[in-house]
């Protein structure tokens, strides 16, 4: 008798309380394997990444949450900060650095289509855990008054963010900076 290869799966309360797998690949069996045995209308239908990086099956009916920045999106954040963070202006070539979202995506991703926003993404040194990045998902009063991240209620495009360089601007949907008025 064969041996049987079996998926790697996560034990609910590990990450966000629902059945989750390690691999894409380990989920997208386990949706094959329950279309074959469920009713269509009651089945699980896609995959999704959570934010912790593990695979949840979902059926189609409610909107599916993001999780992935798109590719563009990425792209044009990235030119508009200049491969600099956008904290403390550090040079980021060949360094770590991500993707803050200042109003928070949630768990799990969200539904708003504004979440990946250029308004909402600033390019920071570190990861979520370690350098500006780090600093700023501690969630400090004092990053929150400098735009870093935003409290529920709080616009993206309406609430300036402290730049390192040019100092307060508002940041827009389509990836513009615009200073603050300062004085003359």
């Amino acid at each position: 008798m064969p041996l049987r290869r079996r998926t790697r799966l996560v034990q609910p309360g590990r990450c966000c309380d629902k059945k989750a797998y390690a691999t894409e690949a380990a989920a997208l069996a386990a949706l094959n394997r329950i279309a074959m045995l469920s009713d269509a209308d009651k089945r699980p239908q896609r995959a999704y990444k959570c934010g912790y990086g593990w695979w949840h099956l979902t059926s189609l009916r409610g909107p599916s949450p993001s999780t992935d920045i798109p590719r563009r999106i990425r792209t044009l954040v990235m030119e508009r900060d200049g491969c600099v963070c956008f904290c403390c202006g550090a040079p980021l070539t060949g360094q770590p650095h991500s993707l803050q979202h200042r109003r928070a995506r949630g768990m799990g991703g969200s539904t708003d289509p504004l979440i990946h926003s250029p308004a909402n993404l600033l390019l920071l040194g570190g990861s979520g855990i370690t350098g500006c990045h780090g600093r700023v998902e501690q969630r400090a009063s004092a990053d929150n008054l400098a735009g870093y991240w935003l409290r529920f209620g709080q616009d993206p495009a309406t609430t300036p963010v402290l730049h390192w360089k040019l100092g307060l601007v508002l940041l827009d949907h389509d990836g513009a900076v615009t200073p603050v008025g300062r004085a003359a």
